[in-house]
């Protein structure tokens, strides 16, 4: 009698796992297509440690904020092609964290030069994160999800993925931007002593 009858397609049952060393052989395979995602992360740490210690981000900070300054734009600009910016920039990189360590170091005193609070960067850059994260195939979830498509159809790629996607980025990406600009507009405040502008 097998072992957990409940379960049709229990490995033990359909006698895939024997030993320890199927089990074993099952889980390295299952860790293969993660492989990608793991050099991945090897790459963007060296790339932040070099970016710490280069002062790079203090100096497109303050270049960033003379120029901004030069250009005498509207506050709503500015905040739209930030949240611009963060939408391009998911494609490539996917952890949150990683981006806003490389971005706060920059865009938080760029944008108080400005007269703009930190609350509006942190507020602007967690709008834009994620909203087109579903489309990088760079995303261990969108490895994940293809797998699972290909178990039952052959033929998904990651075409097939992005076109599916695309339609719900879309839609939220227009309608938190236009929340956003909502709150900018009005002046409103983004929590608790959070706020758009610097006194």
């Amino acid at each position: 009698m097998c072992a957990f009858q409940d379960n049709p397609k229990n490995g033990i049952c359909l006698k895939k796992i024997t030993s320890v060393k199927d089990l074993y052989g099952l889980m390295v395979e299952g860790m293969k297509g993660l492989a990608g995602f793991a050099v991945l992360g090897i790459v963007i740490g060296q790339f932040l440690v070099l970016f710490a210690k280069s002062n790079l981000g203090t100096m497109l900070s303050i270049a960033g904020g003379n120029w901004l300054k030069s250009m005498n734009m509207p506050t709503q600009i500015i905040v739209i092609a930030f949240f611009i910016f963060v939408l391009f920039i998911n494609l490539f990189i996917i952890s949150g964290a990683t981006k806003y360590l490389i971005f706060a170091p920059i865009f938080v005193p760029m944008f108080m030069q400005l007269g703009l609070h930190p609350s509006l960067v942190q507020a602007t850059y967690k709008v834009a994160d994620g909203m087109t994260n579903a489309l990088s195939p760079l995303n261990s979830m969108f490895i994940v999800l293809l797998a699972l498509c290909n178990r039952y159809d052959k033929k998904v790629g990651m075409g097939t993925i992005f076109s599916s996607m695309l339609p719900y980025s879309i839609v939220f990406t227009l309608v938190m931007g236009t929340v956003l600009m909502i709150w900018v507009f009005f002046n409103l405040p983004l929590g608790i002593s959070g706020q758009i502008y610097l006194n």
